[in-house]
C-alpha cells in the first residue's frame, strides 16, 4: 500500500490547487488595474469599490456574478456592490436588482389591478342583468298576481271617489 505516486497523479493534484497559466494572466491583467474606468473596461474585469479592487470576472452578464459567487470581491460585504459593463462604475449589482425588482413588481402590481377591474366590471353587469331580469319577473308576476278590479268588469273605468273632497 505504501508505493509511490505517479508523476501524473502528483501533476493533476497540483493542478487542482494551483492556478492555470491562463487564469493567472486574467488576474494579474485585472489586479494591474487602479481604477475603476480602466478596469471595467478590461474585458472580464469588474471593479469592487470598497478595496479599490479590480477582479477577474468570467460571469456573463457580468453583473450577475454575486449571484454565483460569493467571494468575487476580496471584502465580503462589497459582495453586491460591484461594478461591471454594461452599467460601468456608477450603477452595482445591487442597484441593478433592486431596480430591476421594483420595475417587476411595479408592472405586476398594475397587471393585478388592471385584471381586479375586468372582473369588477364583469360581475357588475352580470348582476345589473339579473337585477333588471328579477325586476321584469316580479313586474309581470304582480299584475298577473292582482285581481281585476270590480269597476272594470262593470265597464266602469274611472275612480270610485275622488281623490280631494269638497272641492
Amino acid at each position: 500500500m505504501n508505493s509511490p505516486m505517479s508523476l501524473e497523479a502528483v501533476e493533476a493534484a497540483r493542478d487542482n490547487f494551483t492556478t492555470a497559466k491562463g487564469d493567472l494572466e486574467h488576474v494579474l491583467r485585472c489586479w494591474s488595474k487602479q481604477d475603476c474606468g480602466h478596469c471595467v473596461d478590461t474585458p472580464e474585469c469588474s471593479w469592487c469599490p470598497y478595496t479599490w479592487a479590480c477582479v477577474p470576472n468570467k460571469q456573463q452578464p457580468a453583473f450577475l456574478a454575486p449571484l454565483y459567487q460569493e467571494d468575487i470581491c476580496p471584502a465580503r460585504g462589497e459582495r453586491w456592490e460591484l461594478r461591471s459593463q454594461p452599467f460601468g462604475c456608477r450603477v452595482s449589482s445591487y442597484t441593478v436588482f433592486s431596480t430591476a425588482i421594483a420595475v417587476n413588481a411595479t408592472l405586476l402590481t398594475v397587471l393585478v389591478l388592471w385584471l381586479f377591474a375586468i372582473a369588477l366590471r364583469h360581475v357588475r353587469r352580470r348582476s345589473r342583468a339579473a337585477a333588471a331580469a328579477r325586476q321584469r319577473f316580479v313586474a309581470t308576476t304582480w299584475w298577473t298576481a292582482v285581481p281585476p278590479s270590480s269597476d272594470s268588469q262593470h265597464g266602469g273605468n274611472g275612480e270610485t271617489q275622488p281623490l280631494l273632497v269638497g272641492r
